[in-house]
């Protein structure tokens, strides 16, 4: 669920941090707009988990009448978990942001036999297996090293070498469905979506018009162009955003019109319509 998006009321908290960051990233320009829990697509798409199972005795949420001999047992008790390697068993990520003091994140990782790629503006990115982990402070602690633009700087510093890294590509999209002139546009693709026969051929009109213009679209707004134009899924229902679902229905047209010989078609198909880290739907 989305409860997350109600806690962290600024950029200098953990999930406030975590919201500012996917905004940045993905080009939404109000990082409130995730706190009302629009640009779900983004919101489903990562994962979180503690670096200590038990917190520190430092930590302000530390039950103070615990005492710390009772607190230390448990801490000890627990560190066999506190590794990077579950995380990396469980999920596989690609990308990681490990937001801790060094200390603490050389511990974390020294069960991978982490590499140090490189290190720059305070963030430190290694190479563990087939992912990348970047390490950075906590987000209190960027508010009392860097000052007011700190998260800022961090976000850029990640996003920036992401890029590099060939991770993640800056394409022009629709990812701001809120502000007018992409209402206007989704609008627009809609009434167009209208005048077709069936959702193939609406995928098909929607990635000329998006391929006219050099633009992507995620495909959580297809969806709702689909729908609103009422089109129904085979099963008469109506399309909804969850994986793989929609991804599906896009492969399914890419696949019809290559396999009728109208290859330029396609060939919109699967450069129209984005996941949300940025990478193509159909690859």
């Amino acid at each position: 669920n989305l409860d997350y998006t109600a806690w962290g009321t600024t950029r200098y908290h953990f999930w406030g941090f975590a919201m500012f960051f996917l905004a940045k990233l993905y080009g939404v320009k109000d990082w409130g707009k995730l706190k009302l829990k629009e640009h779900a697509d983004i919101l489903n798409h990562f994962v979180w988990g503690n670096v200590c199972a038990v917190e520190t005795w430092e930590s302000a949420t530390v039950d103070g009448g615990m005492g710390k001999e009772t607190w230390a047992e448990a801490f000890d008790a627990s560190r066999p978990f506190n590794t990077f390697a579950h995380l990396q068993t469980l999920f596989a990520p690609q990308v990681t942001l490990v937001m801790c003091s060094r200390a603490l994140c050389d511990g974390y990782l020294a069960a991978c036999a982490p590499t140090l790629v490189w290190e720059r503006d305070n963030v430190r990115l290694f190479k563990v297996g087939d992912a990348y982990v970047f390490n950075l402070p906590h987000p209190q602690a960027m508010q009392w090293q860097g000052g007011e633009y700190a998260a800022e700087t961090y976000v850029k510093t990640i996003r920036e070498a992401l890029h590099e890294l060939g991770l993640f590509q800056a394409l022009p999209s629709f990812v701001d469905a809120y502000n007018t002139q992409a209402t206007q546009i989704l609008h627009y693709l809609t009434v167009c979506a209208k005048q077709v026969a069936n959702s193939r051929e609406a995928i098909r009109l929607i990635a000329e018009e998006l391929n006219r213009h050099g633009a992507t679209m995620s495909a959580i707004y297809l969806v709702d162009i689909l729908n609103a134009a009422g089109h129904r899924t085979q099963r008469g229902g109506k399309y909804t955003g969850t994986p793989p679902g929609i991804y599906e229905t896009i492969s399914k047209a890419y696949t019809y019109y290559d396999s009728n010989g109208e290859s330029s078609a396609a060939d919109k198909i699967a450069k129209a319509f984005t996941r949300p880290d940025g990478s193509y739907v159909y690859e």
